[in-house]
């Protein structure tokens, strides 16, 4: 059996300045832009995913690595939320596993590629932008 390691979705901003935070990131070498996705590797080790509607994916990122990343990405915040959503999830790569599955709030896979990850991360993602819309609609409503 492998090893569960986490997930960490953040929801920040309305959106990126894509381009701007696209630039800084190539500064640092380990990122590729793969159409509105900015893949990075961060020195530390795991994966962090940067989708251009202002959510933040990371994959077994340590939580030091990710408050210095989330730190260094504040000029590229448009419409900053002052209250973030955060949302974790669990992952387990399985080489025997055929495709991917859900079961008992893990992610299976059965192999780790980067394509694997932002295609779990994209809904992941636009799961955890919807809840902050919905906490929006949930504001505007008590007031």
């Amino acid at each position: 059996m492998g090893k569960i390691n986490p997930i960490r979705v953040y929801c920040i901003a309305e959106e990126f300045d894509f381009n701007r935070l696209s630039q800084y990131l190539s500064g640092k070498t380990n990122s590729t832009v793969i159409k509105d996705t900015i893949l990075y590797t961060p020195s530390t080790g795991g994966t962090a995913l940067f989708f251009k509607s202002g959510v933040l994916v990371f994959w077994d990122v340590d939580f030091d690595t990710q408050k210095y990343i989330l730190e260094s990405i504040k000029d590229y915040l448009v419409g900053h939320y002052n209250k973030p959503i955060t949302e974790d999830f669990s992952y387990m790569v399985e080489s025997s596993q055929t495709g991917f599955k859900i079961s008992r709030d893990i992610i299976y896979l059965n192999e780790e590629t980067d394509l694997i990850k932002i295609a779990v991360s994209y809904p992941l993602a636009q799961s955890t932008k919807l809840y902050r819309f919905e906490e929006s609609i949930s504001d505007i409503i008590k007031r």
